[in-house]
């Protein structure tokens, strides 16, 4: 008799579920999609994106914490606030990347505090997350954090506003604030020369200052200088090896893209194909394994039923035998990604306490279909099998491949993998991981003596505040 209404509830919350399951590609869609706006200026396109994909899914700290700044910066302070600290109840206590997750979200903070106009609240937020970083460092993270604390430094001035008859509204700025966020700019510049935001900010600074060249600006003109007088695919493939590390899992399989395009497509900057750099990078990553680790390649090519050209499960190949197959590997078809992707965990060993990775080398979307199979939730199934997947692409990192980037965003998310694309005209591998720290590194406003206080008092400079 109760048979009947059980079965009911069964199916109305298996039909609520599914949904939300069926979705996950579209919230890594809106986010992609938020990201590339946001990076060019456009906040409140950007932050519509956001909430779209807070909303799909709704305990996701990065698209919350992304959605809350976007209001922050488009002039919707106190709710952007709000959601940054509801944000931080995401931050699960057995994530492996708290301490990191914590540092960033410490930081929001602070920056939202900044583009809400309230630069004296900021400052404590971001040294928390500074002391956070120490744990694992990150140079390029530190040296934008520091920028930002050498920018609420300047900017925090207690009495706000300065209003006088015949001068626009602006802030007054006194040497020793000066001097102190010149510190700060300088101390970016220790843990990334590179950081030309953190060098325009502290030659301002120290240009209006009097102040002598410090030794960090100094070594930033150096490495800006060989940068320009050797653009030799530099940190191709030397970083990629630093990045992805996969010499420490155990079992590492090549799941690499051999289809018509890899040829048809060129890396500019070196004058080969896309095919034959493939082969170079997997051939580098391969020499730099452990002898312990053990190998396996699969191909993605021919067509959505045609069988694989290689499928080697890890195990079956030395490194030597690896190094052959890929030296003789040729172009074969189109590009299946997703069937070849959901095939290739076979080639793995069943081992739930082995640590293993899916290597994807490719340069296009998929071209096959599966039912209704959410590619972003059967990934997140893959982290409980100890299997982490990370991507290289070939494609650019922009609004026309959106698709892609959404697909390989979450296969790397959902398993603690990364995505790395190659740029085609500086030679170089990047890092892509919408992370909103690259957004806020903040160049300070022009500076301009003032008199306000009298002639008597020279060491006075003004902010004229942004229409």
């Amino acid at each position: 008799m109760n048979i009947l209404p059980k079965l009911l509830l069964t199916i109305v919350l298996l039909l609520s579920v599914a949904p939300a399951l069926l979705a996950q590609k579209a919230a890594y869609r809106h986010y992609y999609r938020g990201a590339m706006l946001y990076a060019e200026g456009q906040f409140r396109q950007a932050e519509g994106h956001f909430r779209q994909a807070a909303e799909i899914i709704p305990d996701n700290f990065y698209f919350t914490s992304a959605y809350a700044l976007a209001l922050s910066r488009s002039g919707q302070y106190e709710s952007g606030r709000l959601l940054l600290q509801k944000a931080g109840g995401f931050i699960a206590l057995k994530d492996p990347e708290r301490v990191s997750k914590l540092a960033s979200w410490h930081f929001f903070q602070g920056m939202s505090h900044l583009y809400g106009g309230r630069a004296g609240y900021a400052a404590a937020p971001i040294r928390k997350a500074i002391e956070l970083m120490q744990a694992k460092p990150d140079g390029r993270q530190l040296s934008i954090l520091y920028n930002a604390l050498g920018y609420a430094t300047l900017l925090h001035q207690g009495q706000g506003s300065h209003v006088k008859a015949g001068i626009a509204p602006h802030f007054h700025v006194q040497r020793r604030s000066m001097e102190r966020a010149a510190q700060y700019f300088e101390e970016a510049l220790r843990h990334d020369a590179t950081n030309a935001v953190a060098l325009q900010n502290y030659r301002t600074l120290a240009d209006t200052l009097g102040l002598p060249p410090g030794q960090f600006s100094a070594q930033a003109d150096s490495l800006n200088q060989r940068r320009l007088l050797d653009p030799i695919f530099s940190s191709m493939p030397a970083n990629i090896d630093r990045t992805l590390q996969l010499g420490q899992f155990e079992e590492v399989l090549f799941l690499v893209d051999i289809s018509g395009s890899m040829v048809m497509e060129k890396v500019i900057c070196l004058n080969q194909d896309r095919f034959d750099v493939m082969k170079e990078m997997a051939l580098y990553l391969t020499d730099k394994m452990p002898e312990t680790t053990r190998l396996g390649l699969a191909t993605i090519g021919g067509d959505c039923a045609k069988t694989p050209l290689k499928w080697m499960p890890t195990g079956s190949l030395s490194k030597k035998e690896m190094k052959e197959e890929l030296r003789f590997l040729y172009p074969d078809g189109t590009t299946p990604l997703l069937t070849m992707l959901v095939k290739a965990p076979e080639l793995l060993s069943a081992q739930d306490s082995v640590s293993k990775s899916i290597f994807l080398i490719s340069d296009g979307e998929n071209v096959c279909k599966m039912g209704d199979l959410d590619i972003c939730e059967w990934a997140a199934g893959l982290a409980g099998k100890n299997i982490t997947i990370h991507v290289l692409t070939f494609l650019e990192s922009g609004l026309h491949n959106t698709g892609a980037f959404a697909e390989y965003t979450c296969l790397a998310e959902n398993t603690g993998g990364k995505v790395v694309y190659i740029d085609n005209y500086r030679c170089t591998t990047q890092l892509f991981d919408f992370n909103l720290l690259e957004t806020c590194n903040l160049a300070i406003p022009p500076l301009q003596r003032s008199q306000c206080w009298g002639v008597a008092v020279k060491d006075l400079w003004a902010i004229f505040l942004e229409k």
